[in-house]
């Protein structure tokens, strides 16, 4: 199954979905110096539960990771 993360900007009320072997998830760690203040990992997911999670968030702009293209 594949599975997904789904990550929270605070400063930039955003969100995006990645697929789990994107290089920005990294297990939900996110990329080295990631700071928890900027943002939250959430997941991982199947793909219809990050596709809800992205609307529960409810950020002004939410969309797909323009690199893994989920």
């Amino acid at each position: 199954m594949q599975l997904y993360f789904v990550y929270e900007n605070h400063p930039n009320n955003r969100a995006r979905i990645h697929k789990a072997e994107c290089r920005y998830p990294n297990d939900g760690q996110g990329t080295p110096g990631h700071s928890p203040y900027n943002g939250t990992w959430h997941g991982p997911f199947g793909r219809d539960f990050a596709f809800q999670k992205l609307v529960q968030l409810g950020k002004e702009d939410t969309g797909a990771c323009s690199l893994c293209f989920p």
